[in-house]
């Protein structure tokens, strides 16, 4: 008798114990209604894991915009068109997991988290849900909330407040987003007043800090915040409220931006003083001083192909987007770089009809620097934009109200050439 009661009380504190758990994990549920359960346990310190029974893989319609229909052919899919737009058909980059999957920093559980993100953007605003989920993401980062001389609100648009006070004072995920995202930054002031104090664990500094793992390469790293920052600067539909002209901005946000923070600490370090040995770009990456390096240039890389391929197609989500981009790339290396030459050379207003898309892209990166190629390949000083241009200011240093000297011709000519040399290796 005393037995049977014994089994009795283990089996209703199972229960209890069974029920506390369901509570306390909150199931996740992702677009196609397959559960995700939380798991205590992660890559992400504290974090938990996710569970999903779905197929390998899921096909998708993915949408391109008319500028990248040619490059989309040529790189053997088959495209179709529906009315004015055009699609084709590509495979979501899932996994059917027979056990617990830890969340962490690889490609699969951003693109999840991602995922996730954007479902509270849509029921918070479905009609801005991009620029919600994008904003969110990038003001993780303080740099990228006022930014470097405050441009990134004009570049970018105004951080979406409303919408980060509701998904930070959400608890309803196991892992929240702002304990996910948060483990690419320094965990400082910033964090803790705008996305909310984090418990110890899941604050980061130089030491553990995250980096994303490249789905190409798993020995290079993107940094993920600067990507969805650049991506939030590229977007055709960003709330900025200021234009350089000719698409420039768009540059700034990424790859060009980069450059001229490169060309300013040069510039300060060296004056007119610098001398050119070679032009290897390989040097720029690994120079922390520059703040320019090879995970900073793979998210502007990254930023302008999923911007200018994907997500500027309104039908595309951004999750999406991501899966098939990522699935893309992942087939050859070199894809990552052809698409960049396009993405980077759609809607320029250039009068070389002729030329190949690479020579229209390596005009680009030569004239923002007030550059130009001779016809034997030397490099030449071209101020093609006046001191005051706000293009130049990362470079210059400036603001709106003051020019400040443009780098030596040096320091401009090597880091652009070394770019576009770098650029061009990859193609190979």
């Amino acid at each position: 008798m005393k037995k049977s009661i014994f089994k009795v009380f283990i089996l209703i504190a199972m229960v209890i114990i069974c029920f506390n758990y369901c509570i306390n994990t909150h199931a996740f549920y992702d677009n196609h209604s397959s559960k995700i359960s939380y798991e205590s346990g992660s890559g992400i310190p504290g974090g938990g894991g996710y569970a999903v029974t779905e197929p390998v893989f899921d096909n998708i319609k993915v949408y391109v915009t008319d500028d990248m229909v040619d490059f989309v052919k040529s790189t053997g899919r088959v495209v179709h068109r529906e009315k004015d737009k055009h699609y084709y058909y590509a495979n979501k980059q899932v996994e059917k997991i027979v056990e617990v999957k830890q969340i962490s920093n690889d490609i699969d559980s951003m693109i999840f988290m991602v995922s996730e993100l954007e479902k509270k953007a849509k029921a918070f605003d479905e009609t801005d849900y991009k620029n919600l989920v994008l904003g969110y993401i990038r003001t993780i980062n303080s740099e990228y909330h006022g930014g470097y001389l405050g441009y990134w609100p004009v570049i970018a648009g105004n951080s979406p407040e409303a919408f980060i006070k509701n998904v930070n004072s959400d608890y309803s995920h196991g892992l929240r987003f702002n304990e996910y995202f948060g483990s690419f930054v320094l965990y400082d002031d910033y964090n803790a007043q705008v996305h909310g104090e984090l418990e110890e664990k899941y604050r980061r500094n130089s030491v553990n800090k995250l980096s994303l793992v490249d789905s190409v390469n798993k020995n290079q790293n993107i940094d993920l915040i600067h990507m969805f920052a650049a991506i939030d600067g590229i977007y055709l539909d960003t709330k900025n409220h200021y234009s350089c002209g000719n698409n420039n901005q768009r540059d700034i946000a990424s790859w060009n931006g980069d450059l001229q923070q490169a060309a300013d600490v040069l510039k300060d370090k060296y004056g007119d003083n610098f001398v050119i040995n070679d032009y290897k770009f390989e040097k720029v990456l690994k120079n922390d001083e520059l703040r320019c390096s090879e995970a900073d240039i793979l998210a502007d890389i990254d930023a302008m192909n999923i911007a200018k391929t994907y997500i500027d197609s309104k039908e595309n989500s951004i999750s999406n987007s991501l899966s098939a981009y990522y699935n893309y790339i992942k087939e050859k290396e070199s894809n990552r770089f052809k698409m960049f030459i396009y993405s980077c050379t759609i809607d320029l207003e250039t009068d070389l009809e002729d030329e190949s898309k690479f020579e229209i892209f390596e005009l680009e990166v030569y004239t923002q620097f007030n550059l130009k190629k001779q016809d034997d390949g030397s490099i030449i000083d071209y101020p093609y934009y006046a001191p005051i241009y706000i293009g130049h200011s990362i470079m210059q240093n400036s603001t709106l109200l003051s020019a400040k000297p443009m780098p030596s011709k040096e320091i401009r000519e090597y880091l652009t050439k070394s770019f576009v040399e770098y650029i061009r290796g990859k193609l190979e």
